[in-house]
C-alpha cells in the first residue's frame, strides 16, 4: 500500500511539474484598461469588454486581467509577465481611432497597430482582426499599416455559412480558380494546371481554408524540380483566412505560406510568412 501511495504521489508531482513547465513556456500578458478620457464611459466599457474577450480567445498566451488599473508609463518591474497590453480610443476627423500596444520588456519587441473606423458599430464588428494581427508575430505590422492607409471603399463583414459563398472565385496570383462547393468542400486550380481539394469552415465569423491531402511538386513552379520534390515532404500546406465584402463579391484576408531557401541540392531553411490576399467572385 505504501508503495502504491508513493507511486501515486510521484505521478501527481510529475503531472504538476509538467503543467507548470508548459505554463511557464507560454508568454504572459497583463491587460490594462482601454484609455479614452474624452469619450462616453459606457461606450468605452463596451469596447473594452469586447476587446478583452478577443484577447482571451488567444490560446498561445496566458492572460491576466488588470483592467481596473490604467496602463503604466513604464514596464512594471513587480509583475512576472512578458508583455503588457493597452489601448487608446479617441475621436478623429475621419471617425474613431482604435490603437493597440503590446509592449515587451527591454529585450523584447514592442508592437503597435491602429485603425480608424467610421463609427462604434464598425469597431464592434471588425476589431477582432486588429487584435489577432497585433498578437500574431508572423505578421509584419508595417505592411498592414501601408495597406490600411490606402483608400478603402469596400466594407467587409463576418461570414455565416460556407454555402453563402458557393461558386467560382478568382484567386491571388498563381491561383487561377477556386470552386467553393456547398457542405464545406472546394477545389483550387493553380496556374501550373495542378488542382487540389480544399476544406472550408467558419470559425468566429472567418472563413478558414486549408488544403486537403499532400502537396504536389507542380505547386512550386518557382523551384527547381529536385527542390520541389523535397518541398512536398517538408512543408505545411497553405492556409487562408477571410472576411467577405457586404455584397459577397470579394473575400479579403491573409494567407500563411512557406518561404523556402535552398542551395543547388537541398532545402536549407523554411520560414512561414503571412501575406494579404483577395479572392474575387467570377
Amino acid at each position: 500500500m505504501k508503495h502504491s501511495n508513493t507511486k501515486t504521489r510521484c505521478i501527481a508531482f510529475l503531472l504538476l511539474f509538467g503543467i507548470q513547465t508548459v505554463l511557464s513556456a507560454v508568454p504572459k500578458v497583463a491587460v490594462y484598461q482601454l484609455q479614452a478620457p474624452t469619450m462616453n464611459e459606457q461606450t468605452v466599457q463596451t469596447v473594452d469588454n469586447l476587446v478583452f474577450s478577443f484577447i482571451k480567445e488567444l490560446k498561445t498566451y496566458t492572460i491576466f486581467d488588470l483592467r481596473t488599473e490604467p496602463a503604466p508609463a513604464a514596464f512594471p518591474s513587480d509583475l512576472s509577465v512578458d508583455y503588457i497590453f493597452y489601448g487608446v480610443l479617441k475621436e478623429v476627423p475621419e471617425g474613431i481611432k482604435l490603437e493597440f500596444i503590446l509592449k515587451g520588456q527591454e529585450d523584447q519587441v514592442t508592437r503597435m497597430i491602429s485603425k480608424v473606423y467610421e463609427n462604434i458599430n464598425r469597431i464592434l464588428l471588425d476589431s477582432r482582426l486588429l487584435v489577432f494581427n497585433l498578437f500574431d508575430f508572423s505578421i509584419k505590422l508595417d505592411a498592414l499599416a501601408d495597406s490600411q492607409q490606402e483608400e478603402q471603399t469596400t466594407e467587409f463583414t463576418y461570414i455565416e455559412t460556407v454555402d453563402s459563398l458557393a461558386g467560382s472565385w478568382k484567386g491571388e496570383p498563381g491561383l487561377d480558380r477556386v470552386m467553393i462547393l456547398r457542405g464545406g468542400r472546394g477545389m483550387a486550380v493553380f496556374s501550373s494546371g495542378v488542382s487540389i481539394s480544399l476544406d472550408l469552415k467558419i470559425e468566429n465569423g472567418y472563413l478558414l481554408v486549408t488544403q486537403k491531402g499532400t502537396m504536389q511538386p507542380r505547386q512550386f513552379l518557382n523551384l527547381p524540380d529536385g527542390i520541389a520534390q523535397q518541398a512536398v515532404q517538408q512543408i505545411e500546406p497553405p492556409q487562408w483566412r477571410f472576411l467577405v465584402s457586404t455584397d459577397k463579391k470579394i473575400l479579403s484576408g491573409t494567407k500563411i505560406d512557406a518561404q523556402i531557401q535552398y542551395n543547388e541540392t537541398a532545402i536549407i531553411n523554411i520560414q512561414y510568412g503571412t501575406a494579404l490576399v483577395e479572392w474575387q467572385r467570377d
